[in-house]
């Protein structure tokens, strides 16, 4: 578990109504950074045996703190002099609350010091505005930071070849899971790792309808509090095998909401088109956030086990992405390129049909930044 809510995103329980507390901030953690961690009470503080960060609250009339240890990451203090306490506050982040009710404990919460604000329970959109926060500047050299004509701005994602690439500084990820498992915790915590490496990054984890599909979602939805996960659909052949998954995943959220867990229920669900049968029909499907074509896999499986494949066919494939992506506005579109797809006239084709996400292996980020920089200003020429 991580402890350090100043670095990483906690889990969140997002199965109860967000609460907002207004209090007031000790004077010099006013400009503190926010932080994350589950609320306990001082009386409660020793029987938790987790490993999570802690917002400890404590009764302030008291005069003084008890000792925590280093799973503390703020506190709030319960009193009804709201003045400035500053002299008696610990070092990491403190608000000063007139109550706070029992219910909470347990709880998680968001701290801002910066606004004098406790969020209980907070929701993914709130704590999507504070990631930043938590998570270190990264380098940005060399990242393509361009926009199409329309204002988009071109997202590049990655597909890992291990988890190691998880700190590879990409706009997001594509990935299978590493290691094969069919327990629900298992994958659960194989997918929290995935977060929590990835934490501030998107990360699309794909599932395949061929295994254990309920399950497999079940450890997604749980592990999905832990950083910006979405789910992929892989494997689907035909529209009924869209259905029965919808089905599973529909079926998963009324289990863990009955349940009572602590989930994200909502993920965006995407679909990868990798058979030129679902790419035919793909017009027509429905229940997804975003088609995410394979573009590479679909050229391969159109053009047999040539050795190179003829421009004709990739110019065709092109066409037709750029064609359904205009047709179905009402979804999201990302195109995973390859060795074959991977050209100057398939990343112009696509730019000009204003399609701003892309994914490709680690080794080839840097050829498809120049590509989509090459179409990129194309573009803006055509534009003028």
């Amino acid at each position: 578990m991580l402890r350090n809510a100043d670095t990483h995103t906690h889990r969140l329980d997002l199965t109860a109504p967000m609460k907002i507390f207004l209090g007031k901030c000790a004077k010099r953690n006013m400009q503190s950074a926010p932080v994350i961690g589950r609320l306990i009470f001082e009386e409660k503080i020793d029987s938790f045996s987790g490993n999570e960060a802690l917002l400890a609250i404590v009764d302030g009339s008291y005069g003084g703190y008890a000792a925590y240890d280093g799973r503390t990451v703020g506190m709030v203090c319960i009193s009804d002099k709201m003045g400035d306490t500053s002299d008696r506050m610990p070092q990491y982040p403190c608000i000063t609350l007139s109550e706070l009710p029992r219910d909470c404990n347990g709880k998680i919460a968001l701290l801002d010091p910066k606004t004098q604000r406790l969020y209980v329970s907070p929701d993914i959109v709130t704590v999507n505005r504070y990631t930043a926060l938590f998570t270190p500047s990264c380098n940005t050299d060399g990242k393509i930071c361009h926009r199409l004509s329309d204002g988009k701005k071109i997202l590049i994602s990655v597909i890992p070849d291990d988890i190691s690439d998880l700190s590879f500084d990409a706009d997001g990820f594509i990935l299978d899971p590493f290691g094969c498992s069919t327990n629900e915790e298992d994958l659960y915590s194989i997918y929290t790792d995935i977060a929590e490496c990835a934490v501030g990054q998107a990360v699309e984890i794909s599932l395949s309808v061929k295994n254990d599909l309920e399950c497999s979602i079940r450890a997604l939805l749980r592990s999905a509090v832990w950083g910006e996960v979405s789910l992929l659909f892989s494997d689907v052949l035909t529209e009924d095998g869209l259905t029965k998954a919808l089905d599973g995943f529909h079926k998963v959220f009324c289990e863990l909401e009955a349940e009572g867990r602590e989930f994200n229920g909502y993920i965006q669900r995407g679909l990868r088109i990798d058979s030129p049968y679902l790419f035919s029909r793909a017009s027509d499907l429905c229940g997804v956030d975003t088609f995410v074509y394979d573009a590479e896999g679909l050229a391969v499986s159109l053009g047999g086990n040539r050795q190179k494949l003829p421009r004709e066919l990739t110019d065709s494939l092109c066409l037709d992405i750029r064609r359904l992506s205009e047709k179905r506005r009402d979804v999201k579109h990302s195109v995973i390129l390859g060795n074959n797809t991977l050209t100057e006239p398939f990343c112009q084709g696509l730019i000009d049909s204003g399609i701003s996400s892309y994914a490709v292996p680690v080794s080839k980020y840097n050829e498809l930044q120049v590509l989509l920089l090459k179409a990129l200003r194309e573009d803006s020429r055509n534009m003028s």
